[in-house]
């Protein structure tokens, strides 16, 4: 509903609106295009809009290019997609985590973390080498992305199709509201469709099978090489060989790697000392005591002291945010001064106004906090918690604003409560959720125990 309309200006909001009418002719074109295996080539423009990535927003290098393409496109590319899914569902690396159903960065972190810490454990030393790809989704050659769909058994009508999707696009850059002109797209996949990411796993699928010794922990672009032996000649030059492998194997697919910008770690105080850097396609790559990979920094001893500390800056400018608002008598009351007696309907109304503004904000920090809880606990035990943790925060806000507004963040309006009413009220909640939860522990005890005695 709220994504951006392609250059035939119809927008998801139209179609979803008018459904009922054009529901019908849209099947019909989606299955003659299947029946005649081409894709329209209408639905092949695209408009590509740079969005800032990081670091200098005057250098363009530093902008990804977002394909905006027709709504009807994405329709039709929804249908291949599903088709395609079934048929790479067994045929995808299980260590291929992006872009996947029940699979996501996630992934690749703890099974990277869970190797490092058990090799830590048995007292081996690992390193690892984090690799980097200039544009990867620009790069991919049409006719060796189809030529791996005929090797993984895709069907000679269903290639034919790709093709017709592949072929013969056309884009342009979109900047405000000043366009280039129309240019053809002779390699690499449109991003912000929908078959990219698809097209683009089943293009590195078989970067697997090259490495023999190593360990390649990727998610999407991202790949980190590691490996872990006691014996640090041996785990140096092992690293170096399949590093080069690697590069290798970018090279002959058509991609572009950057050894100068590859990033290494070693974990462990013996392998950390005894390996200072690694030599690389002529390349002298130093080894890091803290590396980043996928929003986590990571450290040679796998503490995470680093990573917790930015966490707890970020929280604590968020918390300051809400503190400043709260200590700014102009927003709480709508005035400098509030007279009960006096105040005027305008002033009553602009104090209710920034009143559920604050509030907004408020519920929007418990959503962000319940989709972490429900992501790591689960839906069941995450409603338990949620009524916890909620409050324990309400409790912490307390300190700042009035306990109305505390009431009414949880749906209670209640402008009689006194601020100690209120925080009385927070604790209360707080004491019969933690006697909940001991009632709840206490139960699952009790039938372990049971289920024990029985066996």
């Amino acid at each position: 509903m709220k994504k951006a309309t392609g250059v035939d200006g119809i927008s998801p909001r139209f179609l979803k609106s008018c459904s009922s009418s054009i529901s019908q002719p849209l099947a019909d074109l989606i299955n003659y295009g299947l029946d005649t295996r081409s894709f329209p080539s209408n639905l092949k423009l695209a408009q590509v809009i740079p969005i800032y990535k990081k670091k200098d927003p005057m250098d363009k290098q530093n902008y990804r290019p977002v394909s905006i393409l027709p709504t009807i496109s994405k329709l039709f590319e929804r249908v291949m997609h599903d088709q395609l899914s079934v048929h790479f569902g067994t045929i995808f690396s299980p260590f291929l985590a992006a872009f996947r159903r029940g699979f996501g960065c996630q992934t690749t972190l703890l099974r990277l973390i869970e190797d490092w810490k058990r090799a830590l454990d048995e007292h081996k030393g690992v390193a690892a080498i984090l690799m980097d790809l200039s544009k990867a989704f620009d790069c991919l050659p049409h006719d060796l992305l189809i030529a791996k769909f005929k090797a993984y058994g895709v069907s000679g009508e269903a290639v034919e199709l790709l093709g017709s999707y592949l072929g013969n696009r056309l884009q342009q850059i979109k900047l405000g509201s000043t366009t280039s002109t129309w240019e053809t797209i002779l390699k690499g996949v449109p991003q912000g469709s929908i078959l990219g990411p698809l097209f683009f796993n089943v293009f590195i699928n078989d970067i697997f099978y090259f490495i023999k010794q190593s360990v390649l922990y990727n998610y999407a672009d991202d790949n980190t090489l590691s490996y872990e032996h006691s014996d640090c000649d041996i785990l140096k030059s092992v690293l170096e060989e399949e590093s080069e492998v690697l590069i290798t194997w970018f090279k002959d697919n058509g991609m572009k790697a950057n050894p100068d910008k590859f990033q290494a770690i070693c974990l462990g105080k013996k392998a950390n000392s005894c390996i200072k850097s690694f030599k690389i396609c002529d390349a002298e790559i130093q080894c890091e005591d803290n590396v980043n990979l996928l929003g986590v920094d990571i450290d040679f001893l796998l503490k995470f002291d680093g990573h917790i500390s930015q966490l707890c800056k970020k929280a604590s400018r968020q918390l300051s945010v809400l503190k400043r608002i709260g200590s700014e008598e102009s927003i709480m009351y709508g005035a400098s001064e509030y007279d009960e007696e006096n105040a005027v309907m305008g002033g009553e109304f602009s104090a209710f106004s920034e009143k559920n503004v604050r509030l907004g904000f408020i519920r929007k920090v418990y959503g962000i906090l319940m989709t972490q809880l429900i992501v790591t606990y689960g839906d069941h035990e995450s409603l338990l918690i949620h009524t916890v943790c909620e409050a324990v925060l309400l409790g912490a806000v307390a300190s700042h604003y009035e306990a109305d507004a505390v009431l009414m963040a949880v749906g209670i309006t209640a402008y009689d409560f006194t601020m100690w009413g209120g925080m009385l009220f927070v604790f209360l909640i707080v004491l019969f959720m933690f006697g909940i939860l001991a009632a709840i522990i206490r139960d699952r005890v009790c039938i372990n125990h049971n289920n024990k005695t029985a066996s």
